[in-house]
């Protein structure tokens, strides 16, 4: 039980004080956030169990949120065509590959 305090209080310091330091350093709060869990977990304060499956899946949507919110969809359409051939047939190179080598597996 106590571990479970011990992670959500760290938990609630990085998201606190997240943003003061992203202002003091001038970096965005999301990687100031990535930063500060991984130096408090390599100190252990941040462990593995239940509740930490929880928090990591909690936190990973809310950076995609966090991501999401700072896209420009008018600019994404404003892509010229020959980027977006490019990027299509990339990501079609990568599917086929991870098909051709998980089908070694």
């Amino acid at each position: 039980m106590d571990e479970n305090v011990t992670l959500i209080i760290t938990i609630a310091v990085i998201i606190v004080f997240s943003p003061f330091f992203a202002k003091l350093l001038k970096l965005p709060t999301t990687p100031i956030e990535i930063i500060l869990g991984s130096i408090l977990a390599y100190l252990g304060f941040i462990h593995d169990g239940h509740l930490f499956e929880i928090a990591a899946e909690i936190g990973f949507l809310y950076l995609m949120f966090i991501a999401g919110t700072e896209i420009n969809l008018k600019d994404v359409l404003k892509t010229p065509a020959s980027i977006i051939k490019r990027v299509v047939f990339y990501l079609s190179i990568l599917y086929a590959f991870s098909i051709f080598f998980f089908t070694l597996l």
